[in-house]
């Protein structure tokens, strides 16, 4: 089987979230089972140079009798391509600026989903793996322009964002007016691409089972609950893994000190060089935040944390950004505060030296549709304490269960902060128990949360698509 795999963002090339890791780990993984190509757009914030992104070859796609120029870059002993056009490439980031989507997204993302779907067809791809709204209309493409026996798969990574457009924009995308109906790209007399997308597509997954069912019901649905279940014959979730070359504390060169689950003392080291760098209590344990300042990540909650936390014989790091306003809360909360500390951006390079670090991770996300910080937490020997929903219900079962089963954790059960507190005090006491606290450590390492595990799903699914032919 030949795949092709298309997403908006590939690290680290590209990244504004987990879409970026697992557009990156997941391919390479499949490469074991199957031929893989993965593309992704030739933003020009990308350093060519820095990557040794070449040029390819060139061809002009069309959509509704305009043409649009495209010119492929590649990386020599590579399978990623780089689609450019001037529209769509000519950007500072991804999707906006500053949390503003930029306003030709309909076209310039058209443009990208028309250049993958030619190369679909050229290469003779057996199976084209889409992801996000982003590449919602390929399947669409796919069938209605090429008439195309080639299979589609769209991964849902997050369905708050679909890709809704105001009616103007079909003509400009190449949405027939007969297709702007409600079962297919018709919402609230918007066009929706990610509606469109599951319509069209002959296989739909999400990025965990929970999430799977959750977005059944109206609570997480957004509005697609009805349409996902008149889908759901072809929905199925798949548990995101992470990349054990990439997070792995055996060979982080990131890290202060290198440790595995039998010799776990260099995680103390790691601890050390830490609190020594930001002028933190090493007698108490430390918890850690890393993500975006946006309501999904539970920063309101966290937010209410903070002044818990102040108040007792522990530390916090907040690694993050994002809404203005959040940004501006984060530097009120913190800014008389000794024990917690918080550190505006994003640095890849931070993020591995606080996994290894911290003891406890804070992930009180109000949805998670996966999740890999609490993944790459247990892979640190970092227990995470997470609100039980979404992927975080799938990786984490909470210590308090009397079940041994991966991962071990704290897994709340509301989105409550009196319940939050009462985790985080387990968790301190826990913490004081230095036997048990390197048992649950050792014993989460050991757990399975590769992309491997991931990619063999991924594979059997594709052989059952298929199989249905």
């Amino acid at each position: 089987m030949h795949l092709l795999f298309a997403s908006a963002e590939i690290y680290p090339y590209a990244k504004t979230g987990g879409l970026a890791d697992i557009s990156a780990s997941l391919p390479k993984a499949l490469g074991n089972y199957m031929e893989v190509l993965s593309v992704m757009p030739m933003y020009d914030f990308i350093d060519k140079k820095k990557y040794d992104i070449i040029y390819k070859e060139s061809f002009d796609i069309e959509i509704e009798d305009k043409r649009y120029p495209i010119s492929l870059f590649y990386i020599k002993d590579s399978n990623i391509l780089f689609v450019y056009n001037k529209i769509l490439s000519s950007v500072n980031s991804p999707y906006g600026d500053e949390g503003i989507d930029y306003t030709n997204n309909h076209i310039r993302f058209a443009i990208f989903c028309y250049a993958v779907a030619y190369i679909a067809i050229k290469k003779r791809i057996d199976i084209l793996h889409c992801n996000d709204w982003h590449t919602a209309l390929i399947p669409y493409i796919i069938k209605k322009y090429y008439n195309s026996s080639i299979l589609t798969l769209l991964t849902i990574h997050n369905l708050a964002y679909q890709g809704i457009f105001l009616p103007y924009t079909l003509e400009l995308t190449g949405i027939k007016r007969e297709d702007f109906t409600i079962d297919k790209f018709e919402f609230y007399n918007k066009v929706n691409w990610l509606k469109g997308g599951i319509y069209y597509a002959n296989a739909i997954t999400t990025v965990s089972p929970s999430y799977a069912k959750e977005i059944l019901t109206p609570k997480f649905g957004c509005g697609l609950n009805a349409h996902l279940q008149f889908h759901k014959h072809k929905l199925r979730g798949i548990l995101n893994g992470i990349d054990y070359e990439v997070y792995n504390p055996f060979t982080d060169r990131y890290i202060a000190s290198n440790y595995n689950y039998k010799h776990i003392a260099g995680k103390k080291e790691c601890k050390d060089e830490l609190v020594f760098k930001y002028q933190l209590d090493l007698d108490v344990p430390l918890y850690i935040f890393i993500g975006r300042f946006v309501e999904q990540k539970g920063v309101s909650l966290l937010l209410s944390l903070i002044e818990h936390l102040k108040l007792m014989p522990a530390s916090l790091i907040v690694l993050g950004d994002g809404n203005k306003i959040y940004n501006k809360y984060f530097k009120e909360a913190t800014k008389d505060s000794k024990n917690v500390k918080i550190i505006f951006g994003y640095d890849d390079t931070l993020s591995h030296k606080l996994y290894a670090a911290a003891d406890f991770l804070l992930m009180p996300s109000t949805f998670e549709p996966c999740g890999l910080n609490q993944m790459i937490a247990m892979r640190y020997a970092t227990i995470p304490i997470v609100h039980r929903v979404g992927g975080l219900k799938d990786s984490v079962y909470d210590i308090n269960s009397g079940k041994w089963k991966c991962g071990l954790g704290y897994s709340v059960a509301d989105y409550d902060v009196s319940m939050f507190v009462q985790s985080i005090e387990e968790s301190y006491r826990l913490w004081s128990n230095k036997e048990e606290f390197d048992t649950i450590c050792r014993f989460d390492m050991l757990c399975d949360f590769s992309i491997g595990r991931c990619a063999k799903e991924y594979y059997s699914l594709y052989k059952s698509m298929k199989e249905v032919i």
